[in-house]
């Protein structure tokens, strides 16, 4: 066998053998799509199960504030011996807080005290049912303040809610440009081996034509450094191809072992844009709408700190009936009936550090605001940017559509020329890499443009799952009006 030959047949084995390798893990005839990547990926990726857990903790955070108003049981019971004389104590309390600043305890408790070898106690056994209720005066007056708390809980749960919208268009945003990073690398991988297989062809094209005496040598080792470095190309694209895998399986939280085979094909997508966008863009923006949601949270708090300047008065008022004696049916009689009244500061007259906790306050509220004026510009400024993006993708495709048209045409008739030898080996060679790099361009522009329509709905605050599904459904009812 010549050396040519020996050539050829390791060339088409390597071909095989690499298409073989790269087609192991796509073999399945159900290969996922956008729509089911995005499924799995806000199901199971990391970010996604995260989000879950942020929300819930912010749930229980509310359900926590609230709980403060419930009432409470609570257990008044004690055992104990001083000095050979044995003291119990049984009775239960119930206790709540209300919104207004009030606190309510109602109970009943029963103690006795054992008498002693050397101590004669009159009264051992004393019970005593009772009602105490205490009010906060200026500073712990209303709703608004004694609430705080809770209010505050719901705000954090409502933003890590709007936070968890805007985390949630970043996972499909990721998902989506994973998914076309494997989608580009198979086609880029299919290109390699054709530009290899188009090599091999070349090779075989000049050893003939070599062995008649048509061309010479040169040709022929011009033809067989082309096939080296298409072999490379190929062996290059594999290394790509598993990379881009093994993200995709990371973004949708996929075990390494997990096959994966993905719908290939690639189809122009067209964002949905309203035509007065710019008059919806900041209600759409989940960041914005977390932006006027701290603002509000900042207003709650200034209040409180305002109200923190006022005394903190409390106004208390407790009755009780109780019973004392030595036999239980002295004590259940509760004939002696006490109240009292009290009115207490609970504050202190050193007001500094409420002053200076309402100055750190509005320093935030004004923080705020100008953080709110730049987001604002940077909200309209990647708004345009995307859309200015998505335009010039879209030219790109043009172009690199005609020029690969244009290197096609040139390989056919740079082949004719050589065939006819009017051509030399290099102009075939030239042409076969240019219209290689042509098919790259192609297929990387139109995934690039493709990626641009999702950052635009992105940046416009619109991207989810049904946005992604009507652009495509839009795409598809398109190419076939076609």
């Amino acid at each position: 066998m010549s050396r040519l030959a020996k050539i050829i047949t390791i060339c088409c084995l390597l071909s095989i053998l690499s298409l073989h390798e790269s087609r192991g893990g796509t073999l399945s005839s159900d290969r996922m799509t956008i729509l089911e990547s995005l499924e799995i990926a806000l199901a199971n990726s990391d970010m996604a199960l995260d989000l879950k857990d942020r929300i819930r903790l912010s749930e229980m955070d509310v359900e926590s504030a609230e709980h403060r108003f419930d009432t409470k049981v609570v257990p008044l019971t004690s055992f104990g011996v001083t000095q050979g004389i044995g003291a119990q104590q049984v009775g239960i309390e119930m206790r709540r807080e209300t919104d207004i600043g009030a606190s309510v305890a109602y109970g009943i408790v029963g103690n006795s005290i054992d008498e002693g070898s050397d101590y004669v106690i009159e009264n051992s056994k004393n019970a005593k049912a009772y009602v105490r209720v205490a009010q906060g005066i200026l500073r712990r007056w209303g709703k608004q303040y004694n609430r705080s708390d809770v209010t505050r809980a719901e705000l954090d749960n409502e933003l890590e809610t709007i936070r968890g919208e805007r985390d949630r268009q970043t996972i499909i945003l990721n998902t989506i440009q994973s998914f076309y990073d494997l989608v580009l690398a198979e086609q880029l991988l299919e290109t390699a081996q054709k530009s290899l297989s188009r090599s091999q062809a070349h090779l075989e094209m000049a050893g003939s034509r070599q062995e008649v005496g048509l061309v010479s040598k040169i040709d022929v080792y011009r033809a067989e450094m082309a096939v080296f470095d298409a072999e490379s190309d190929v062996e290059r694209r594999q290394r790509q191809l598993q990379t881009a895998r093994d993200n995709y399986r990371d973004i949708l939280g996929l075990s390494d072992d997990t096959n994966i085979a993905v719908d290939n094909r690639i189809s122009k997508v067209s964002p949905v844009m309203p035509e007065q966008w710019e008059d919806q863009l900041l209600e759409k923006r989940y960041d914005w709408q977390a932006h006027l949601v701290e603002i509000d949270k900042q207003q709650e708090e200034l209040s409180r700190l305002r109200r923190n300047l006022l005394p903190d008065v409390g106004l208390s008022f407790t009755v009780e009936q109780k019973g004392s004696g030595d036999s239980a049916d002295e004590v259940l009689e509760l004939d002696i009936t006490n109240w009292s009244v009290q009115l207490q500061l609970l504050s202190s007259l050193d007001t500094l550090s409420e002053e200076q906790a309402l100055v750190r306050g509005r320093m935030v509220s004004n923080k705020l605001r100008r953080q709110g004026s730049r987001l604002k510009n940077r909200i309209y400024r990647e708004a345009r940017r995307a859309i200015e993006d998505y335009y010039s993708e879209q030219r790109e495709v043009r172009l690199s559509g005609m020029k690969q048209e244009q290197a096609e045409a040139a390989l056919e008739l740079a082949r004719s020329r050589y065939e006819k030898g009017l051509g030399s080996n290099l102009d075939v060679i030239d042409a076969q890499s240019e219209y290689s790099n042509a098919e790259i361009t192609s297929l990387r522009s139109l995934v690039a443009a493709n990626i641009a329509a999702f950052k635009v709905a992105y940046s416009l605050g619109t991207l989810n799952r049904q946005w992604v599904s009507l652009a495509l459904a839009t795409e598809e009812l398109a190419g076939e009006s076609n």
